[in-house]
């Protein structure tokens, strides 16, 4: 929802109606916090259903323990299944990319369905300043430079020793069906995984009235929809732990012990590069502001990501996309051979 308080564009809200809860079901890839809305259920008597990502709902849970008004006025915890999460910069960085000037956002729709387009394939609907007019630009963010989720562009620290892939302490999570027969619908398909029995009496009672089609998954197949992201908080966060332990510094207590030789040599650079990308993002985007050039951001992310994928792809991938380099290039020696040869055969 927009807020006007900072520059942020979204924030906690309560939804009283069914219109507002329906306007406010779509994705949003941005920071928030929950002191105000917290504060508004203190406020106001009532009962609630809290939505957020894992760790906020942990927070909201161990809120529900200490505090006696919002134990009993939330009633279910609603989680989003979560990769990691950003800062407002990658949307910065996505707009820039088109054109629009950093800071001038005004309007974002993230997860914009695209009809005969895979699911996966994100589009963003951006609204900012090019050259200062107003423009509304759809952006596809898998070509552009930290579109890709798995590179960790803007991620938050804390979020590279978080254990919790889909919300384990909400009675209810729901996140993206990433499995063949679902990802290639451009509407989506949703993953849920319930807890609670008297949610699981309502979703029964929608699905057998007919105003919900369910599908019934095993506990193998929702790990699979999740694969990548229990990779990263499972034997990637055992090598980070490590790497930790062997620096000599803190690290939190996780379900995975600190180990490397669980990860091949491949697994543990691709690992290393997660996490410097993750920290460069954020430092060289603040060089980039400073001089209003994106230039020197791209040049040294851009070839982080380039090695980060010819790691983490196949080998055929990465032959394949040798080859359109090689051709590329040879394409280019060849026009510049033949514009010296020109050059230097005029009298």
């Amino acid at each position: 929802v927009p807020g006007d308080e900072d520059q942020r564009l979204f924030h906690y809200q309560l939804s009283t109606t069914l219109e507002q809860i329906c306007s406010n079901t779509k994705s949003q890839y941005y920071p928030i916090e929950m002191s105000q809305v917290v504060q508004e259920i203190r406020n106001r008597p009532g009962r609630y259903a809290f939505v957020g990502v894992p760790c906020f709902v942990k927070a909201m849970r161990l809120l529900m323990q200490n505090d006696p008004v919002i134990g009993e006025r939330v009633i279910y915890c609603i989680s989003l299944v979560c990769g990691h999460l950003k800062s407002m910069r990658w949307t910065d960085l996505l707009g820039w990319q088109t054109g629009i000037d950093p800071g001038t956002i005004t309007r974002i729709g993230f997860r914009e369905e695209v009809e005969g387009r895979p699911a996966n394939e994100y589009h963003f609907k951006l609204t900012g300043k090019k050259d200062g007019h107003e423009v509304t630009e759809l952006v596809y963010i898998w070509p552009k430079l930290g579109g890709e989720w798995s590179q960790c562009f803007f991620m938050y620290k804390a979020c590279d020793y978080c254990d919790d892939v889909v919300g384990e302490t909400a009675d209810l999570s729901v996140g993206d069906a990433w499995l063949p027969q679902y990802s290639k619908d451009s509407r989506g398909t949703n993953l849920a995984i319930v807890r609670h029995p008297e949610l699981q009496a309502l979703i029964s009672t929608a699905k057998n009235t007919g105003r919900l089609h369910l599908e019934e998954l095993t506990p193998e197949q929702a790990a699979q929809s999740q694969a990548g992201g229990f990779r990263h908080r499972r034997e990637g966060l055992a090598y980070r732990l490590w790497m930790k332990k062997q620096a000599g510094q803190w690290y939190p207590r996780r379900r995975v012990e600190p180990n490397r030789s669980h990860i091949g040599i491949k697994r543990q650079n691709l690992y290393r590069l997660r996490k410097k990308m993750a920290r460069l993002s954020h430092t060289e985007f603040q060089k980039a502001l400073q001089i209003n050039e994106l230039k020197g951001f791209t040049r040294r992310l851009g070839l982080l990501s380039i090695n980060c994928k010819l790691v983490h792809r196949p080998l055929k991938h990465n032959i394949k996309s040798l080859k359109g380099i090689l051709k590329n290039r040879l394409n280019t020696f060849i026009w510049i051979s033949r514009r010296l040869r020109s050059i230097i055969r005029k009298p």
